[in-house]
This record gives C-alpha cells, structure tokens and sequence, in this order.
C-alpha cells in the first residue's frame, strides 16, 4: 500500500501519462517482485503488459500480495480498534493506518466519525459525543483538546481544594452541592461560571479563537 502510494506521488510530481503508468512502476520492483512482474510479462506478453492501466495493475498487486484471508483479519482488528492505553495522537496514527485497508468501512464521513468516537475511551467518548462533530477531524480535535485539558473523569463528585496560607490559616473551598457556590458543569465536567466553551475552538480563559488557555 505505502509502495503504491509512492508511485502515484510520483506520476505527479512528474506529471506521467496515464499510458505510461505501468511501465514507469514496473522498473522500481526488486527482488520477489521483480521475479512476479517478470512472470506475469512472460504470460502475458509485452503488449498485455504495456496496455494494462493502472487500476488493473493495481487488481494484480492486490491478488498477489493482498489474500482475502488477510484483509479479513485486517477489517476484524480495523472494527475491534480502541484506544485503551494509547494517547489519542497514537490511536489516530491507527486508525488510519488500518483503515486504509477497509475504505468500504469508511466510505462515508460520518461512519468514519462514528467508528472513530466509538474507539475512544469511556469519558473521552462521552465529552466527544455530546460535541456531536460532523467530520473526522473535528472528532479528532476535540478527542485531542479533551486528553490535553486533562477533564475531571467523575464530574459528580464534590473536590475539595485546600490552602494553607501564611499563619496556619486554613481554607476549604467545596465546589457542587450548595447554593451560591460554582457546580460542575454538565457538558465538560469542569466548574466554571457562564457558558461552557468546551469544542468551540476558543481559548477558555479569554474565549476567543486564535490560541489555547495554556499558550
């Protein structure tokens, strides 16, 4: 796949006729390939070869390198896919890796969203989903601005902070549960007073575009 993908960079960098696709790929082979492509030129003859285009040169790698019983295996691991331990960076660089094998199974944005959504982690999932993005790299930031913001797993739990100042003096601020005082909010899972800004691209601090609270 990575060897195809070359290839057809390099008919654009070079600008290479439709015609002159397989004779140009067929001289880059080595070894065990070389060894095919000269069998298949031995049955086929120089003009069966020459006058292939390059969606039948492609069939033909793909029936020798590529078994059915592999992609199987390759579309099963594609479908089972989660994150687990990964950061969201390395489950992404997976995901399309392995989906570049199954393009059946991502033939549509959404479906590609969704697949992606449903491989994150529980909380991830859930901050992601009520986002409800509409294209995979809007799934992709928000999963990726979500792990970095580093959210509060239960937001239903009342946290404490502690502070003890000069003279012993001692404060406890409790957050959720009592009149007047800030409650997590139901969409990031944060306390903060107005409006949640979670997956609206803005800086939380400021709220506006352009930069992160951190930077």
């Amino acid at each position: 796949m990575n060897w195809l993908d070359e290839m057809e960079s390099c008919f654009l960098t070079c600008h290479c006729a439709p015609n002159d696709m397989v004779q140009f790929a067929s001289t880059k082979f080595k070894s065990n390939a070389l060894q095919w492509w000269k069998s298949i030129r031995a049955t086929r003859g120089l003009s069966g070869t020459t006058s292939l285009t390059w969606e039948e040169f492609k069939e033909l790698m793909s029936e020798k390198f590529f078994s059915t019983l592999q992609l199987r295996i390759l579309e099963s691991e594609f479908l089972q896919l989660e994150q687990g331990s990964m950061t969201v960076e390395k489950y992404v660089e997976i995901f399309i890796e392995k989906s570049r094998f199954v393009e059946h199974q991502v033939n549509t944005e959404m479906r590609k969203v969704n697949l992606f959504v449903d491989g994150l982690n529980r909380e991830l999932r859930r901050l992601v989903g009520m986002s409800k993005p509409t294209t995979f790299q809007d799934a992709v930031e928000l999963a990726t601005l979500a792990e970095k913001d580093s959210y509060v797993p239960d937001a239903s739990k009342k946290r404490k902070i502690n502070q003890t100042g000069p003279g012993k003096f001692k404060r406890t601020q409790v957050f959720g549960g009592k009149s007047g005082e800030l409650t997590a909010c139901a969409t990031c899972g944060r306390n903060h007073p107005g409006e949640c800004r979670f997956g609206k691209g803005v800086c939380f601090t400021y709220g506006k575009p352009g930069h992160m609270s951190k930077e």
